[in-house]
C-alpha cells in the first residue's frame, strides 16, 4: 500500500508517493463471549436449551464472524442477526425445529451447532 500527498500550488495540483507501508497479515482477534451470544440467540428465536442428542444434527461454519465481533450493541445485534438469518436459511424456515444451539469460536470463525428434534 502507497500513501500519498496531494499538492496544490499555483492552480496546478501534483501527486507525490511518500512511502510505501505493509499492511499486517494478521490481526489480534478479540475473544468472542460465546455463551452470552449463545443465550441471546437462544432467547430470540425461543429455544429451550435441552436436548439429550450428544452429537449436532447441524453445524454451520460463519466465516470471519469473530473478526467482526466487538462489544458494542449494535455490532451484537447485527450478529445476531446474522446468526438468525443463516440458521433459517440453512434449515429452511423451521427454525421451531431446533432444541438447542452452541457457538465456539475457531479463531476468527464462528461455528454454530444446532440440536434438531
Amino acid at each position: 500500500m502507497y500513501l500519498y500527498k496531494l499538492i496544490v500550488e499555483n492552480e496546478a495540483i501534483k501527486v507525490r508517493k511518500i512511502c510505501r507501508k505493509k499492511l499486517a497479515k494478521e490481526r489480534e482477534i478479540e475473544q468472542v463471549d460465546v455463551n452470552m451470544l449463545t443465550k441471546k440467540v437462544a432467547h430470540n428465536l425461543g429455544i429451550s436449551q435441552i436436548s439429550n442428542k450428544s452429537k449436532p444434527d447441524v453445524e454451520i461454519i460463519l466465516k470471519y464472524f469473530a473478526i467482526r465481533y466487538d462489544r458494542d450493541e449494535i455490532v451484537e445485534f447485527s450478529l445476531l442477526r446474522a446468526i438468525k438469518n443463516k440458521l433459517y436459511s440453512e434449515l429452511c424456515g423451521n427454525v421451531k425445529k431446533i432444541t438447542k444451539i452452541e457457538l465456539f469460536q475457531n479463531r476468527s470463525d464462528l461455528t454454530l451447532a444446532a440440536y434438531v428434534d
